[in-house]
């Protein structure tokens, strides 16, 4: 209901940006029986023609879809967005319900902070957020596949095809190779009873090698694709050279870390609500009976921050910048 009401007035944007070229052309091709072949082409090649170094065929696909069933009402369209981010944020709060392995209100607690944190509009009220939407989606389908049952096989196989669909929306899901296994691992040490770390540990990679040794080869091949494509596996798709100074790297990660304190620039309601559920998970990270869960999440958004520290001086509010904090909501929620 909270999420419903402070969407309320989503629908009657038409677009903007990036959303008014697609939703004019998309609609011409598929008039034009040309919108397959432009699918196919974002299938083989870059998304926005030569030049471009973004491969991104899963959400233009949709966007087809959207186009060839709704026209150009922007509306329909946008309803495609606002529906990803639920599911999104429902995956939050099943990955929360795996980790605590206990009644239902935490994961809806998890599901509610994911739904309302104040990086979702960017990536519900922009048509081309759909990227990151979908994205972050099969990010966490293939996360939660892999605590599911991830030493199972046919788990293994289910975290894989939702890591392809991942790396078929966005560059952002290569964050899937660092947080299957970080996961994996602290569910381990969350369990290991009376052996030691470095047994729970061992055990846990004995147990899911078939996984980790997945999630590793899609990702070589994610970036071979990239070099068969654009000559570099470089994921600097924005123009941004990355930075590899340790202090440096420090200094911007810092900056990008006072996201809160931007945002209530134009939020403050959201900013206070997204600073307190921080604040939350850093007690009970440091005193909590759930500590390795609260690190895991923890682990999670920092690891964010830190990769958008690594390709942007500093956060970007004023230049659509909200959406690269989007996969960190889901750590700050679980």
């Amino acid at each position: 209901m909270l999420f419903a009401w402070s969407h309320r007035h989503a629908l009657q944007l038409f677009g903007f940006a990036d959303d008014l070229g697609l939703m004019l052309d998309l609609p011409q091709r598929a008039r034009n029986g040309e919108l397959w072949t432009a699918v196919w082409q974002r299938i083989v090649g870059p998304l926005w023609g030569p030049g471009s170094v973004m491969w991104r065929p899963l959400p233009f696909a949709s966007m087809a879809i959207d186009a060839l069933l709704y026209g150009t009402d922007g509306k329909l369209w946008r309803i495609t967005n606002l529906s990803l981010h639920i599911a999104t944020a429902a995956f939050a709060g099943l990955i929360s319900r795996s980790l605590l392995k206990q009644s239902a209100l935490p994961s809806a607690v998890a599901f509610a902070a994911a739904l309302l944190l104040p990086w979702a509009p960017e990536t519900t009220l922009w048509m081309v957020g759909r990227f990151d939407g979908l994205a972050s989606l099969f990010v966490m389908i293939s996360l939660w596949t892999a605590m599911h049952g991830g030493a199972q096989p046919r788990w293994v196989l289910f975290s894989g095809l939702a890591a392809v669909a991942a790396y078929a929306s966005k560059e952002s899901a290569l964050v899937l190779p660092a947080w299957v296994p970080l996961t994996v691992c602290v569910v381990a040490l969350r369990d290991r009873g009376s052996s030691g770390y470095f047994v729970a540990l061992t055990s846990a990679h004995r147990r899911h090698w078939l996984l980790f040794a997945v999630h590793a080869l899609l990702a070589l091949a994610y970036l071979g694709w990239r070099w068969y494509l654009f000559g570099s596996v470089s994921t600097d798709v924005y123009g941004a050279s990355p930075l590899f100074d340790l202090a440096d790297g420090l200094a911007r990660l810092v900056r990008h870390l006072n996201i809160v304190i931007v945002a209530a620039a134009y939020a403050p309601q959201a900013a206070a609500i997204a600073a307190t559920l921080g604040l939350l998970g850093l007690i009970t990270a440091l005193a909590g009976r759930h500590r390795w869960i609260a690190l895991l999440g923890c682990a999670l958004a920092l690891s964010i921050f830190a990769a958008a520290a690594v390709h942007f001086s500093a956060a970007l509010p004023l230049a659509d910048g909200f959406r690269f904090y989007y996969l960190a909501s889901l750590g700050i929620a679980i």
